[in-house]
C-alpha cells in the first residue's frame, strides 16, 4: 500500500510541476506583440522598408525635386526607393505634404502621365497636395499606406517660435494583442492611450531576425489632421513628449495571465491536479488509518 502511495504522489507531483514550469517558461520568455493604433495627428514619420514599398498615384499635385525643379500640375505615379525617410504633413485644414529624402542616390521612381516621361527624384522629393476639401467633395479619395518603421507625433521643441505651425499628435488609442502560449492566435491583452503632443512608435521585435513589421493607413478627411491606423509588431512602444520622461507600453505578467484563454486553462488544469492529489492523498490516509497502519 505504501508504494502504491508513493507512486500515486509521485506521478502527481511530476505532472503538477511540469504544467507549472511550462507555464512559467511562457509568461517570462520574451515575446512580440501587436500593437495596432488609431490617431488623429498632424504628422507621421517613417523609414520605408526595403521590400514592401508603396506606389501612390497623384492627381493635379505639385512635386519639388531637391528645391529647383518644380513640376506645379503633376498627374502620375510616385514609387519611392529602398532605405528612404517619409513625412507625412497636415497643419489643421491645410494641404497635405508628402517628403521623401535620403542621404544619397534616388529617393523616388516617377512616371508624368502628362507628359509620358519616366525619371529619378534625387535626394528630397516633395509633394503638396492642396484644396483638401474641395478633392473630397468632388468624390477624390485622399489616402495612402505605408510599411516601414513608423513614428506617430513628434516632440514639441522648447524653442517653438510664436505664431509657426507646429505638427502635433492631437490624440490615440490602441490595444495590444499577443499570440496565445500555444500559438495560432492572438488575444487581446491591454489598452493604452494617447495625448495631444505625444510620440509614439514602436521598438525592435525581440527576435534579431524580424524587422518591426508597420503597417499604416493614411487618410484625409474634413477634419484637421490626418487620420491613421497603424499597426505594428515589436517587444514593446514607446511614448515621448515635451517635459516629461519616456515611457514604454508592454505586456505585463498580469495581463498575459489575465487575458490568454491558454494560461488560465492551464492553471485551472493546475487547479484540478492538486485537488484530486489532496484527495487522493486524503483517501489513501483514511484507508492507511483503517488498517492501523
Amino acid at each position: 500500500m505504501k508504494k502504491i502511495t508513493v507512486i500515486i504522489y509521485f506521478n502527481l507531483a511530476v505532472t503538477l510541476v511540469a504544467g507549472m514550469v511550462a507555464v512559467a517558461i511562457t509568461l517570462f520568455r520574451p515575446a512580440n506583440s501587436t500593437f495596432r493604433t488609431y490617431a488623429k495627428t498632424e504628422v507621421i514619420g517613417a523609414k520605408l522598408f526595403a521590400n514592401k514599398l508603396p506606389s501612390w498615384t497623384f492627381t493635379d499635385v505639385r512635386l519639388t525635386i531637391l528645391s529647383d525643379t518644380t513640376i506645379e500640375h503633376f498627374t502620375g505615379i510616385v514609387k519611392p526607393n529602398s532605405n528612404v525617410r517619409f513625412k507625412a504633413i497636415r497643419i489643421s485644414n491645410g494641404p497635405l505634404w508628402l517628403t521623401l529624402s535620403g542621404d544619397q542616390g534616388a529617393v523616388a521612381q516617377i512616371v508624368d502621365y502628362t507628359s509620358d516621361v519616366r525619371f529619378a527624384a534625387s535626394r528630397k522629393l516633395s509633394i503638396k497636395i492642396p484644396n483638401i476639401d474641395q478633392r473630397l467633395d468632388n468624390g477624390e479619395s485622399i489616402a495612402l499606406s505605408i510599411v516601414g518603421e513608423i513614428e506617430l507625433g513628434a516632440e514639441i521643441s522648447a524653442n517653438v517660435e510664436p505664431g509657426v505651425p507646429v505638427p502635433v499628435l492631437h490624440s490615440g488609442s490602441g490595444n495590444i494583442y499577443s499570440e496565445r502560449i500555444l500559438g495560432g492566435t492572438v488575444f487581446e491583452a491591454a489598452s493604452y492611450g494617447l495625448q495631444m503632443g505625444d510620440r509614439f512608435f514602436v521598438s525592435p521585435p525581440t527576435t534579431k531576425w524580424e524587422s518591426p513589421n508597420g503597417v499604416a493607413a493614411i487618410t484625409c478627411d474634413h477634419n484637421p489632421g490626418l487620420t491613421t491606423v497603424l499597426s505594428a509588431v515589436g517587444g514593446e512602444a514607446w511614448v515621448t513628449g515635451y517635459g516629461r520622461k519616456a515611457y514604454p507600453i508592454r505586456i505585463s505578467h498580469w495581463d498575459r495571465l489575465q487575458n490568454d484563454p491558454e494560461v488560465q486553462a492551464l492553471w485551472l488544469i493546475t487547479g484540478v491536479f492538486i485537488a484530486i492529489w489532496k484527495l487522493l492523498a486524503r483517501k489513501v490516509r483514511a484507508r492507511e488509518k483503517e488498517r492501523g497502519l
